[in-house]
């Protein structure tokens, strides 16, 4: 479809250019503009940029710092396994104590009693289900056998020692 427009330039709308190209501009004010536009775009790469700097600058810091801190921290860790290794240990000891509540000291006043001359004890060992006692002989009529075998058996007829052992047992 053809159209005539018989009106006057200053009356016509122009209908393909829209808002802007409607308004006339001079090239310095339009040079201005686009300086402008490209300045803020270039401060506002600049100001993301320094805070880029800056973060990796602070992360940096904290790397060396944590680098500073590790053999201390290590310490600490070692320090905190050896606590809990204790505890552990004090529970064990605290459910070997409690539990049976074995009177030790009538224990060892009880092996005192019992000790034959010619036998001397060198060790008292107790690992948690199993007491081990060693010791050594000596007679003169050469019957060691029969002083540790006498010992074994007081020890077995002594209730005060015997109750709290499931058995009594002589290993050479």
């Amino acid at each position: 479809m053809i159209q005539i427009n018989l009106s006057p330039n200053r009356l016509n709308k122009n209908l393909s250019g829209g808002v802007l190209s409607s308004i006339e501009l001079p090239r310095e004010i339009l040079i201005g503009l686009g300086g402008l536009c490209l300045t803020v775009l270039i401060a506002l790469h600049l100001l993301l940029m320094g805070g880029y700097v800056i973060q990796l600058t602070q992360q940096i810091i904290y790397k060396i710092t944590w680098q500073k801190m590790l053999p201390e921290k290590k310490n600490i860790d070692s320090i905190g396994q050896e606590i809990k290794d204790l505890r552990a240990k004090i529970t064990t000891i605290n459910e070997i104590t409690s539990k049976k509540a074995i009177v030790w000291s009538q224990k060892l006043n009880s092996l005192s009693d019992q000790l034959p001359k010619g036998l001397w004890l060198k060790s008292i060992l107790w690992d948690s289900k199993i007491m081990v006692i060693e010791g050594s002989a000596y007679s003169k009529q050469h019957d060691e056998i029969n002083i540790v075998g006498s010992f074994a058996a007081n020890l077995k007829k002594d209730e005060g020692f015997a109750r709290d052992f499931r058995r009594l047992s002589l290993i050479p």
